[in-house]
């Protein structure tokens, strides 16, 4: 799986996901959020859990969603970052007003993967939640209110069967 992007497939079509309420996501968006968590669990294995009830071993096993603004959404760009180069961060900063989805490859196992939903606001959150697996293919993706924006996958910088051949003379 290293030579290939993540994409919103790898948690979409996992076996069994964590979704995390992050921190600090205000509440009439974490209520919106929270029924688009409970929606994707009804015929899955999924947990659902506020970032503060999380521990470190929580992570682990699991693919995961992490939905709203936290210090664990933070955690995963910053993450994403030794693997991806500035990349994430830039379609972080570039987003703005709009909402973003963004899947990263897990660290430590990479079978597992993180997607981060960043609703613009609560208005949008349902309607996210409805469109995001119509677009599995992706590594990432923006919205304009309700309207796709933008889309791509990442450029994978390190792979195993990625070799630099210098000419020798």
């Amino acid at each position: 799986r290293e030579e290939i992007p993540a994409t919103l497939s790898q948690v979409l079509g996992a076996d069994s996901t964590l979704v995390v309420i992050g921190r600090d996501t205000e509440p009439g968006l974490r209520s919106e959020l929270l029924r688009v968590a409970e929606t994707w669990a009804e015929n899955q294995d999924m947990i659902i859990v506020e970032e503060d009830e999380l521990g470190p071993a929580d992570l682990k096993g699991r693919s995961r969603f992490l939905l709203g603004p936290g210090p664990i959404v933070d955690a995963a760009f910053a993450d994403a970052g030794a693997a991806l180069g500035s990349a994430p961060q830039e379609l972080r900063d570039r987003a703005g007003a709009r909402s973003l989805i963004a899947c990263f490859r897990d660290a430590d196992n990479p079978q597992l993967a993180t997607t981060v939903v960043l609703p613009a606001d609560a208005t949008v959150a349902a309607a996210l939640g409805r469109k995001i697996p119509h677009y599995s293919r992706y590594s990432w993706l923006l919205f304009e209110g309700e309207e796709n924006a933008g889309k791509g996958t990442w450029t994978v910088l390190t792979s195993p069967l990625r070799r630099s051949v210098e000419a020798t003379r």
